[in-house]
C-alpha cells in the first residue's frame, strides 16, 4: 500500500503541480486575482452539476447501453456534447458578469478551471482505484491520467481566451469553443474504446489541444479586446 500512496502522491504532484504552481505566481497575494481563479473553478463545479442529472439519465433508463462499443461511442458523443454545451455556457455567462479583461484575470480563470477540475476528479479518483480495482495500481498506470490533466488545463486556458474573443467578434466563437470540447472529449472516448491502447489516445487528445491552442491565438490576434494573453511578434500587445 506504500507503493500506492507514492505513486499516487507522484501522480497527483504531475497532474495538479505545474499549473496549481503557476496560478501562485501569477496571483502572488492578488485577492482580485484569486477571486478569478475561484470564479473558474466554481463554473466548472456548477457545470457539472446542471448536467449531471441529462448525462446519466441514458444509464440510469438503459443500464445495458455502457456494453456495446456502438452504443459506448454514441453515449460518448452525448456525454461530450453536454460537457462543450454546458461547460462553455457557463464560461461565457461567468466571464461576461464577473470577469475582467485583462491577462493575469483571464489566465488565471482558466487555471481556476482546469485546475479546480483536476482538484475534484483526479485526485478522488486515483485515491479510490484500490477500492475499485482491487488491486493498487503502479505509477505506470497512474502516469497517463497524469498527463492528461495537464492537457485539459492547457485546454481550458485555449477555450478560455476562444470564449473570451466571442465579446468582441461574436459568438460564434462561443460555438468554436463549444465544438472544440466537444470534439477532444468525443475523440477520447472514441479512441480508448477502439484503440484499447491509452497512450495512443493521450497523444491523439495531445494533438487536438495543441490544435485548439493554436486556433486561440488566431482567435485573439485580430481581438481589441486581447491584451498580451498571446502576445504579438512584434511586441505589440493585442
Amino acid at each position: 500500500m506504500s507503493d500506492f500512496l507514492t505513486a499516487a502522491f507522484v501522480g497527483c504532484v504531475i497532474a495538479i503541480g505545474p499549473f496549481l504552481a503557476l496560478s501562485f505566481w501569477v496571483n502572488r497575494g492578488n485577492r482580485g486575482l484569486w477571486k478569478a481563479f475561484f470564479f473558474g473553478w466554481g463554473g466548472w463545479l456548477a457545470a457539472l452539476l446542471v448536467r449531471l442529472i441529462p448525462v446519466q439519465l441514458p444509464v440510469i433508463l438503459a443500464p445495458g447501453i455502457l456494453e456495446s462499443m456502438v452504443f459506448l461511442i454514441i453515449y460518448g458523443a452525448y456525454a461530450s456534447a453536454m460537457a462543450g454545451l454546458f461547460e462553455e455556457g457557463f464560461r461565457y455567462t461567468i466571464m461576461k458578469r464577473k470577469i475582467s479583461a485583462d491577462q493575469k484575470t483571464l489566465l488565471t480563470f482558466g487555471l481556476g478551471w482546469g485546475v479546480g477540475e483536476a482538484l475534484l476528479l483526479y485526485v478522488p479518483n486515483i485515491l479510490a482505484l484500490p477500492l475499485v480495482l482491487e488491486i493498487a495500481p503502479s505509477l505506470l498506470d497512474i502516469l497517463p491520467g497524469a498527463i492528461e490533466r495537464n492537457l485539459a488545463i492547457v485546454l481550458h486556458l485555449a477555450l478560455t481566451m476562444i470564449v473570451f474573443s466571442s465579446f468582441s467578434k461574436g459568438r460564434k466563437y462561443l460555438w468554436l469553443a463549444m465544438f472544440l470540447h466537444f470534439l477532444v472529449n468525443m475523440a477520447a472516448v472514441s479512441a480508448v474504446t477502439v484503440t484499447q491502447n491509452i497512450w495512443l489516445t493521450e497523444l491523439l487528445v495531445a494533438v487536438l489541444v495543441a490544435l485548439s491552442f493554436l486556433i486561440a491565438r488566431w482567435a485573439t490576434k485580430t481581438s481589441p479586446l486581447a491584451t498580451g494573453f498571446f502576445p504579438a511578434r512584434s511586441g505589440r500587445n493585442l
